[in-house]
């Protein structure tokens, strides 16, 4: 489910624009006197948007209602005459109310700050996709997860959208994006969150794929405990891993530029790994089969004829980055301002 869109937006129009628009419906009346003034100002909205705007004013949430100019909120009243008593400030209120907005400006900042810390691009390594393999409808850590739907789609999230203390502010946050201009910015994070389970899923895939090749390979099958001979489900991982960050990089690296082979004589049973990860039990001789095995089956999936799905994993991978780039971007363009533009139902 990607990032919910205020109910009440039916345009891309920043806030200002929607002020101009319902402060020109006010003055000139009719939608063809609204687009003449906005193109004498230089602003060529079409007359579908104008009307848009205007049904905006209609569904505009009190709370919002109370952030328009005085000429804008007496429309509003003759149009809804709910909004009456919302629209009756009084000078003590409206100070407590400029005090309220500060805070709720810097909590929005503290927001954006945590979004960005917390917005990730998995590893094939990842205990995530670990989780996945394991048949997990969700998996967490402090700064995020995936869920999986009955359906079974994967989605992505960041912890800052989910805890309770923080979701509120979060969709506040993105109703600000959506009414300043910045639409763009939810839109790719809703982009991350399916791309990022597409890709996710389209891991497990490939690590299947080599699941059965290293089958073939070693004669061995996934050891079902590590006092078993076998290979783990690290055998494959490590090298559909190194596959796609060879490929990802363009041929500059992967992981067995980093990760020796290591076999430590002094356990039993003895464990071959691979850096850090175990990838095989077994005897002396046996291990040795399974790091030839391994070394072969990583220089063949670096090779040039690769399969059609890591190339569609290379794929997913290069576009979930090129998405974590422009949101982390966009983030810490806006964390280093003082001020949110927009507007979202919390505001005062």
């Amino acid at each position: 489910m990607n990032v919910p869109r205020p109910s009440w937006l039916l345009t891309s129009a920043d806030w200002d624009t929607k002020l101009e628009v319902w402060s020109l419906r006010t003055k000139v009346g009719s939608v063809e006197g609204i687009l003449r003034k906005l193109q004498l100002m230089g602003q060529g909205l079409d007359r579908d948007t104008v009307n848009k705007i205007i049904r905006e004013a209609e569904l505009l949430p009190p709370a919002l209602a109370r952030l328009t100019p005085p000429e804008v909120q007496d429309w509003l009243k003759q149009m809804r005459p709910e909004l009456r008593t919302v629209l009756e400030p009084s000078a003590e209120k409206t100070l407590a109310e400029q005090e309220a907005q500060v805070r709720h400006q810097a909590r929005l900042l503290e927001v954006a700050r945590r979004w960005k810390k917390e917005i990730f691009v998995p590893r094939l390594l990842d205990r995530l996709i670990e989780d996945l393999s394991r048949s997990m409808m969700s998996s967490s850590s402090a700064t995020g997860g995936y869920e999986r739907s009955g359906e079974g789609i994967i989605e992505l999230y960041c912890s800052v959208e989910k805890d309770e203390d923080t979701q509120w502010l979060f969709h506040g946050l993105c109703s600000h994006l959506h009414t300043s201009g910045h639409s763009d910015v939810v839109d790719s994070f809703g982009q991350w969150k399916s791309i990022g389970g597409a890709y996710m899923g389209a891991c497990l895939a490939l690590v299947s794929e080599v699941e059965t090749e290293a089958e073939r390979r070693t004669g061995l099958a996934i050891c079902p405990d590590s006092q078993m001979p076998g290979r783990t489900p690290f055998f494959a991982m490590t090298i559909a891993a190194d596959a796609l960050e060879y490929h990802v990089s363009q041929g500059k690296r992967g992981l067995i530029e980093i990760c020796g082979y290591t076999m430590d004589p002094s356990e039993d049973p003895r464990v071959l790994r691979f850096g850090a990860y175990g990838i095989a039990v077994g005897s002396t001789q046996g291990l040795k089969h399974c790091e030839d095995a391994h070394r072969q089956l990583i220089a063949h999936h670096r090779g040039a004829e690769t399969s059609e799905r890591l190339k569609q994993v290379v794929s997913k991978r290069q576009k979930l980055e090129a998405l974590h780039g422009y949101i982390m971007e966009q983030l810490g363009k806006l964390t280093q301002t003082d001020f949110v533009k927009g507007v979202c139902e919390l505001c005062h």
